[in-house]
């Protein structure tokens, strides 16, 4: 039986590596992405992901980019929950995500 994976989305390598750190165990499958473009590869394969946790602010796109593109394609975010981190987030902000499904 595969384990549930949880695909991390984080540029600055000593964030991914203190969130993957904080998530790594037994019971799931990690894996974790510096951009967008690994994020999706890894979304087209199986096991298929349980969660997808992102920061907004990527050096190159913003996770929000990602978010969109999740909202825009079910086949890619499949039954997938997403959430997000980030250093600032306001009402409105807080507001878009909630209509994304975030």
């Amino acid at each position: 039986m595969a384990l549930p994976r949880v695909i991390v989305v984080e540029d600055d390598p000593a964030l991914r590596g203190f969130v993957g750190a904080a998530l790594h165990g037994d019971d799931i499958g990690l894996v974790l992405c510096c951009d967008i473009a690994q994020a999706v590869v890894a979304l087209q394969s199986e096991p298929q992901a349980c969660l997808v946790l992102t920061d907004l602010n990527l050096h190159r796109e913003s996770g929000l980019t990602l978010i969109e593109r999740l909202a825009d394609d079910p086949r890619l975010r499949r039954s997938a929950r997403v959430a997000v981190f980030s250093a600032n987030i306001d009402a409105a902000k807080r507001q878009h995500l909630a209509q994304l499904g975030v």
